[in-house]
């Protein structure tokens, strides 16, 4: 037996919290347990004659492996599984108009685009292509923009309820994924919407001073906090299986009052919803910013929120655009891997013909996931590779795979890893707490 390569331990008042990568695993020990099984670490086989019980416990959860065992060749296997699967994720994008100004916004809006009932056909044609190919069992799709609720009533619902009719009379599971705004929802769109295992992504970056400096109307300027608010309980309290990510783009100033909008959310049902932290990339963090970042996360976690900081998860490719069977679709029936870039020509990686076959540009393809993204040194050598899995696809590209140390996530990361172990740590005890549904407020 052997120790692996993935443990990391940190002190948590007085205590010994260890968490390793691979398995996505917590233990909790003394600090003189800590110590006894520092002492054998170079014969980890004999502490099993010392103390039994911890042994078995670091065994059990995979803080210690056998010998044969090589973790890096395990999760090269894991990355070509996942990159290959079955699953399909399709992003559908209707429109990139839309009826806000967010000033980090870096998409070219453009008024008036819309999906013609042509290319909604072809979406069509293309998934019973796919399902003729038997390409997939189930797929997901992620409804972006622009504001993809612009035209609910006559893009987004004839399509999506179309697309479930096919996927249902062929025996493939659907999900939908919103990311919206959320200021177009009302409790009509709601009640339809709930009949199509739907999720959310909505913002709302601060409290409502904040916000309403930062995500504003182009027709009036008002302000969308309130109305945003009143989607976010529309949505949970009319949609038995609704999963909402709550997400808060921040700046140095956005998290100084947040307890504003965390009191404004004390009474929506916390089974329900997951709050993703993401700094606006236009920014960078300041010497106080770790404070601000830790004391919020701290709130949600003692008010039993499930967080989301860092974009460490278990899923074995750093994106989704690293799969084989993913692409994006936009209104007018160009094809693009990576949706976080322009949609311009120089970033298309396909087009949508009629029939529904996808003619990929099989060289910018093959550039994308023809490599693994974590075959780097600094990558094999890291602790968080499991949760990682490398830098991000896009920016490898457009660094031609090189010098890519400067586009770790630990670079820019607002924590220690230690720190990070304790809010993991803590985040886990909030989902758990998470399953009584828990709405106090402290």
């Amino acid at each position: 037996m052997k120790i692996s390569s993935y443990n990391t331990f940190v002190e948590k008042n007085g205590n010994i919290i260890g968490y390793n990568t691979m398995s996505n695993n917590f233990i909790a020990i003394p600090k003189q347990t800590y110590d006894v099984y520092k002492s054998f670490i170079s014969n980890i086989y004999d502490l099993g004659k010392v103390n039994k019980k911890l042994y078995n416990n670091l065994k059990e959860n995979g803080f210690i492996i056998p010998d044969e065992r090589n973790e890096l060749n395990e999760l090269r296997l894991c990355n070509k599984e996942v990159s290959f699967n079955r699953h399909y994720n399709l992003t559908i994008i209707p429109t990139l108009d839309c009826n806000l100004k967010c000033w980090y916004c870096w998409e070219k809006h453009e008024p008036g685009s819309r999906m013609s009932k042509k290319i909604q056909q072809s979406i069509r044609n293309h998934i019973l292509k796919e399902i003729e190919f038997n390409s997939f069992d189930s797929l997901e799709i992620e409804w972006f923009g622009g504001e993809p609720l612009l035209d609910f009533d006559k893009v987004v619902y004839p399509l999506c309820s179309s697309i479930k009719d096919i996927t249902d009379r062929n025996g493939k599971v659907l999900s939908n994924t919103f990311i919206t705004n959320g200021t177009l929802i009302d409790k009509e769109m709601i009640l339809k919407l709930g009949e199509l295992n739907s999720s959310f992504q909505i913002t709302l970056d601060g409290d409502k001073i904040k916000h309403d400096k930062v995500r504003i109307k182009k027709s009036n300027n008002e302000g969308t906090y309130s109305k945003i608010l009143e989607s976010l309980y529309l949505i949970t309290e009319n949609i038995e299986n609704a999963r909402v990510t709550i997400r808060i783009n921040f700046d140095d100033k956005t998290l100084k009052n947040i307890h504003n909008l965390f009191y404004d959310l004390k009474d929506i049902e916390r089974g329900k919803v997951k709050v993703h932290l993401e700094r606006v990339w236009q920014t960078k963090a300041n010497p106080n910013s770790n404070k601000l970042l830790q004391e919020t996360i701290l709130l949600l976690t003692a008010n039993n929120f499930e967080v989301d900081y860092g974009g460490f998860l278990r899923r074995y490719v750093t994106c989704k655009t690293d799969r084989y069977r993913q692409a994006g679709i936009n209104y007018d029936g160009r094809v693009f891997k990576c949706t976080g870039r322009p949609f311009t020509d120089e970033n298309c990686d396909g087009v949508l013909d009629e029939s529904g076959l996808i003619t990929w540009k099989r060289d910018r393809v093959s550039q994308r996931i023809g490599r693994s993204t974590f075959e780097f040194e600094m990558c094999k050598s890291c602790k968080m590779l499991p949760l990682c899995m490398g830098p991000c696809s896009q920016k490898c590209l457009e660094n031609n795979w090189e010098n890519m140390e400067k586009n770790c996530i630990l670079k820019n990361f607002e924590m220690t890893i230690d720190e990070y172990i304790i809010f993991m740590f803590n985040n886990l005890y909030s989902v758990r707490q998470n399953q009584g549904r828990l709405k106090e407020f402290h």
